[in-house]
């Protein structure tokens, strides 16, 4: 079930403030270490989230949601598709309210189960388009969905 993204959707993410990310990796190489450094370096506080790791970057990672502060309402979801059900419910448990879903850690159910509960969800999109400054590839691929009117409206 998938429904195009809004501006009103995205927005909430595009301010710096505190933001989990659920499947950060220590290998810098990866989307989810190049999501985490990105944001940490645009003034977001970021909080990492990943039960195989402790520290990442000298910072601690929470081995799972249900440990984060409370007031943590913002989460990027960039797990591995099979674990994104299960951190997302953890979420909607603990409280968040904005959903930020990576294309290959999309779960249908769990995307419905967001909707039904009216919480505010981002799937199909790369954050990466978004986070300014924009840069690389996804610079481009940004300029060519202006170009078609492939951005949110």
């Amino acid at each position: 079930m998938h429904m195009k993204a809004t501006k009103k959707s995205v927005e909430p993410f595009l301010t710096p403030g505190k933001i989990a990310i659920a499947g950060v990796s220590r290998n810098r190489k990866k989307f989810g270490y190049m999501l985490y450094d990105l944001l940490k370096k645009q003034g977001y506080q970021v909080f990492p989230i990943n039960p195989n790791v402790d520290r990442i970057d000298d910072e601690p990672c929470y081995p799972d949601i249900g440990l984060l502060p409370k007031d943590i309402r913002h989460l990027v979801v960039v797990t591995p598709k099979a674990r994104s059900k299960e951190v997302i419910l953890a979420a909607v448990e603990h409280g968040m309210e904005h959903y930020w879903i990576q294309r290959e850690s999309q779960d249908p159910e769990a995307v419905a189960l967001l909707r039904e509960r009216h919480l505010n969800v981002v799937t199909g999109e790369c954050l990466f388009m978004y986070i300014e400054p924009v840069t690389g590839v996804h610079r481009f691929h940004r300029a060519l969905r202006r170009l078609f009117g492939g951005m949110p409206a």
